[in-house]
């Protein structure tokens, strides 16, 4: 048997324990970067159930927004109707101020008007208003009431479907942000 000097023997066992140091620092790193990945790959998870419930959310604002413009195109067509039978209706004067019809003259010609030009002002500020030339009629009127409560009716639809929209976002971003 060959004996070998204890300079060997303690270089052995000290080149043993530093493959055996390596080895744990390898399999610990492994293992550090095994949970980084899990960790990562949860939180890929959560985000993308996030957006499905976004999107969820979005698909059901839109379909009841979707209903919601149904039912008023249904309430428009009552409008129209009802409109229509005091128009053709026996005539009757509409008993209306002057300077309503004036108002109303006025936004007519406002919306008929290009969108780069505004009317200019008849008369001095602060003047009393002239009234038009031509008469406000019943059906003028009738229609622009009609019109009117058309319009308000669709903006505030849409408002509250937008409120309902950013309202159930704002609580599936909370619950995200709790995990």
């Amino acid at each position: 048997m060959m004996s070998y000097g204890p300079l060997v023997k303690y270089g052995l066992i000290v080149a043993a324990f530093l493959a055996f140091c390596v080895g744990l620092i390898a399999y610990g790193s492994h293992r550090k970067q095994q949970e980084w990945d899990a960790a990562i790959a949860v939180q890929a998870v959560h985000a993308a159930q996030d957006v499905i419930k976004a999107a969820e959310n979005t698909a059901r604002v839109e379909r009841e927004f979707s209903q919601t413009l149904h039912a008023q195109a249904e309430r428009v067509k009552i409008v129209t109707k009802e409109v229509k039978i005091y128009v053709e209706g026996p005539s009757k004067k509409c008993p209306v101020s002057p300077e309503l019809e004036h108002a109303v003259d006025t936004v007519s010609r406002m919306l008929d008007a290009p969108a780069d030009s505004v009317p200019a002002a008849t008369g001095p500020p602060g003047a009393i208003a002239e009234p038009p030339e031509t008469q406000l009629t019943d059906v003028a009127l009738l229609s622009a009431y009609e019109h009117a409560v058309v319009e308000l009716d669709s903006l505030w639809d849409t408002y509250a479907a937008l409120v309902e929209w950013t309202r159930s976002s704002y609580e599936l971003a909370k619950e995200g942000a709790g995990r």
